[in-house]
């Protein structure tokens, strides 16, 4: 006894180009379900991505490099406070007192 022929769902289906179709056979039909691919969304999971596609020494050599970026745009931040904080005190914008007279300077 042979299966009779699979016979296809009546609607067509249009799919975005981010989808992926999955087919599964039950009773002599075809049945195509949509699925979401995985693909990276945000630039960050891409980044992700990537990394992981690097060797472990790679990944060690690229650690240390974004360290030190993150700890010079630490350091230029706090210089750049510094700057602001002294630019503030010259021009007389800073209170200067105990923490009586600053909490009566608040209340006022």
């Amino acid at each position: 006894m042979t299966a009779p022929p699979l016979r296809s769902p009546p609607q067509a289906l249009k799919l975005p180009p981010n989808r992926a179709l999955v087919y599964h056979l039950s009773e002599n039909y075809l049945l195509i379900q949509k699925h979401e691919t995985m693909t990276p969304t945000s630039s960050f999971e891409r980044v992700l991505d990537s990394v992981e596609a690097l060797s472990v020494d790679e990944q060690e050599v690229l650690i240390q490099l974004v360290q030190r970026r993150l700890t010079e745009r630490r350091r230029e931040e706090i210089a750049a406070n510094i700057a602001q904080a002294r630019s503030d005190y010259q021009a007389g914008k800073v209170f200067r007192g105990t923490v009586e007279q600053v909490m009566n300077e608040l209340r006022q």
